[in-house]
C-alpha cells in the first residue's frame, strides 16, 4: 500500500478517503498479528469524511489528507487509551494529541488506532507480557523485532501504508529490517517530543515506517519540516563508508554475506567506497546506552515498584533496578565515556557522506528463545551519536526472514541523508524499491 498512490487515485477520483480508511479499519480489525492496541473507528471514520468533503471540493489540505497512518502508543493521542505498553498504564486516557500528531491530523492525517509495543518501550522483541505478543508478518512465532513492532506489522502487512515509531537505540529501525520495511530515525529535534513517553530524553526520537521508498523519503521529509522534497544526488557524488570484515565479526554468516553483496553492487555502481573505522566495542557504548535507559525509566516508572508491582513484568523490574542503583558517579562516568567515542567517530567518518551497516547483526528469531543482546549494536551508536539514519529492506534467508541495510547520515543532514538514499537503493536495486 503507497501513500502517494491513494493521494493521486483521490485527486483522480479513483479512490476516496472514506473508502480507503473503511478499508484500513476493516484490515485491522481482520488482523491477527496484533499490530494495533485500540482502534478508532469512530474518530478515523469523522475524519475520513472531512478528508472526503475538501477532495469533493478540490481543496485537500496536502500530502497527508485522507491518508491512514498508525500511531505507536508511547504517544498521546486525544480520547484513545496511552498505555505505553504498561499494564499500569493500561486504562490511562490521553486529554491531549502529541505535537507532531496534532501536526499530522492538521495535515489531514487519518490516524486509524495506537500500535503494539515492547512493554515501556524498553525491548527489541515486541513480546508484550500484558498484551501479548505482535507477530512477524511472514513467520507468526517469530518477532517482528522491537520496540515498534506493532508499528512495523501494520505497514508491512498492507493494513496502513504509513506508521509512527519512536527510537531510543533502534526501534524504529530494528523492525523494519526485521519486516522488510523501509524505517527512518530523523535527528533529535526534528520532531517533537512533546506527547511522547520518554524513555530517554537523550536518545528518544520519532520515526516514520514505509513499505514505500517514495512515501519513506516525501513523506519523511514532510516528518522533519523540510518544505520540499530532496533532490535525488548521481551516483558518482556519493562516498559511502563501509566496515571491515572484522567489524562484523558477532554477526550471523548469512548477514555478513549479504552485507558485503551489497557492497559490491554499490562499487559496480560507480559509488565510491572507504573502509571506516566502527566503534570497537559497540555491546559496551550500548550497555552504556542502556544505562541511561535504566536510569531515567526509574525516574519515571520507579514508583510501580512500591505501590503496584505487580503491574511491571520481572524483565522490566530488572532494568528499573538497575538503574535505582546507578550512582550519580556511575552515571557522569558513562556519560563522559560516550562524548569521548562520539568524539571519535565524528573524526573518523567526516571523511564519507554515510556510513553503511546490516541493521541487525542476525535475522529475528522465534519467540520460543530470548532476543540477542547484541541485536542493537548496530543501531544504538547511532543514536548515542545524535545522527539520521534509514533502515532499507535488502535480501532475505531462505526461511524468508528479511534482512536489512542501514544507512547513516550526519548529525542534522537529515536532507542530504535522505536525498541519497533513492539512488542508493537504486544501486543496490532490492525488490521494495
Amino acid at each position: 500500500m503507497s501513500a502517494i498512490a491513494l493521494v493521486e487515485d483521490y485527486l483522480n477520483g479513483r479512490n476516496d478517503p472514506l473508502k480507503a480508511v473503511k478499508e484500513s479499519l476493516d484490515l485491522c480489525e481482520r488482523d491477527r498479528n496484533g499490530s494495533f492496541l485500540n482502534l478508532d473507528r469512530k474518530g478515523a471514520i469523522a475524519a475520513a469524511e472531512l478528508s472526503q468533503k475538501r477532495y469533493s471540493q478540490g481543496n485537500p489540505i496536502g500530502l497527508w489528507d485522507g491518508v491512514p497512518i498508525g500511531v505507536k502508543d508511547n504517544l498521546a493521542l486525544a480520547g484513545l487509551p496511552w498505555t505505553n505498553g504498561m499494564l499500569a498504564y493500561q486504562d490511562r486516557m490521553a486529554d491531549f494529541d502529541a505535537s507532531c500528531l496534532s501536526d499530522l491530523k492538521a495535515s489531514g492525517a487519518v490516524i486509524i488506532g495506537k500500535c503494539h509495543l515492547h512493554e515501556a518501550a524498553m525491548g527489541t522483541s515486541s513480546n508484550n507480557p500484558w498484551f501479548g505478543p505482535c507477530h512477524h508478518p511472514r513467520l507468526y512465532g517469530f518477532s517482528p523485532g522491537g520496540s515498534s513492532g506493532g508499528s512495523a506489522v501494520a505497514v508491512a502487512s498492507g493494513l496502513v501504508p504509513l506508521a509512527l515509531g519512536t527510537d531510543t537505540m533502534g526501534s524504529v529501525r530494528i523492525p523494519a529490517g526485521c519486516c522488510g520495511i523501509f524505517g527512518y530515525k530523523p535527528s533529535p529535534g526534528k520532531v517533537s517530543q512533546h506527547g511522547l513517553e520518554i524513555l530517554s530524553e537523550e536518545l528518544d526520537t520519532v520515526g516514520l515506517l514505509a513499505e514505500n521508498l517514495r512515501d519513506l523519503v516525501e513523506y519523511g521529509s514532510s516528518l522533519v519540516g523540510l518544505s520540499e522534497k530532496p533532490a535525488v544526488v548521481k551516483m558518482e557524488s556519493i562516498h559511502v563508508g563501509i566496515l571491515d570484515e572484522s567489524d562484523l565479526g558477532e554477526c550471523h554468516p548469512k548477514v555478513i554475506s549479504a552485507y558485503f553483496n551489497a557492497v559490491s553492487l554499490l562499487q559496480s555502481s560507480g559509488i565510491s567506497t572507504k573502509k571506516v573505522p566502527w566503534e570497537k566495542n559497540p555491546s559496551g557504548l550500548r550497555k552504556m546506552g542502556l544505562a541511561l535507559c535504566e536510569k531515567e525509566i526509574y525516574k519515571k516508572h520507579g514508583w510501580l515498584l512500591q505501590s503496584n508491582p505487580d503491574s511491571v513484568s520481572p524483565e522490566l523490574t530488572k532494568l528499573m533496578k538497575f538503574g535505582k542503583e546507578l550512582s550519580a558517579e556511575e552515571l557522569n562516568s558513562i556519560k563522559g565515556k560516550l562524548k569521548e567515542s562520539v568524539s571519535n567517530m565524528k573524526k573518523y567518518w567526516s571523511s564519507v557522506d554515510v556510513i553503511m551497516t546490516p541493521v541487525t547483526p542476525c535475522p529475528t528469531h522465534s519467540f520460543d528463545v530470548s532476543a540477542p543482546n547484541h541485536f542493537a549494536d548496530f543501531t544504538a551508536p547511532v543514536n548515542i551519536m545524535k545522527r539520521p539514519a534509514v533502515a532499507i529492506p535488502f535480501s532475505e534467508t531462505e526461511e524468508g526472514l528479511p534482512l536489512g541495510l542501514h544507512v547513516i547520515g550526519h548529525e542534522g543532514e537529515d536532507p542530504q541523508l535522505l536525498s541519497m538514499i533513492s539512488t542508493l537503493v537504486d544501486a543496490l536495486n532490492p525488490d521494495h524499491a
